[in-house]
């Protein structure tokens, strides 16, 4: 993925940084500190563990757009849509037809 300029992660200073470019790293990693805090916070508990691990908010964000963006939306709506509209057909064993329920409705909690 590519990054845009404004969320690159600062690097390491090289050996001769002025003081005005540590503090601007030091206020980076505060700032960056503050928003996967409030991120974090946010979460219910089981997003809350698949996220503690995580060193940057970019990284939580990252995550989460891979989790809930617009492709994964409509992976569930499209299983949604075959789950509702499941009939069972004269003569079909009924297992089979739970069974295929089950998987769709396993599939939606992924």
């Amino acid at each position: 993925m590519d990054v845009p300029e404004v969320i690159k992660i600062p690097g390491p200073l090289p050996p001769k940084a002025t003081e005005e470019e540590r503090d601007t790293l030091r206020k980076w990693h505060e700032d960056d500190m503050q928003a996967k805090c409030y991120m974090v916070a946010s979460m219910t508990n089981q997003l809350q563990k698949q996220h503690e691990k995580m060193q940057t908010s970019f990284e939580i964000l990252s995550h989460l757009q891979e989790m809930f963006g617009e492709n994964s939306r409509l992976a569930r709506y499209e299983i949604s849509k075959l789950l509702f509209r499941m009939k069972m057909h004269e003569g079909q064993d009924v297992a089979e037809h739970v069974h295929i329920m089950i998987l769709l409705i396993e599939q939606l909690e992924a």
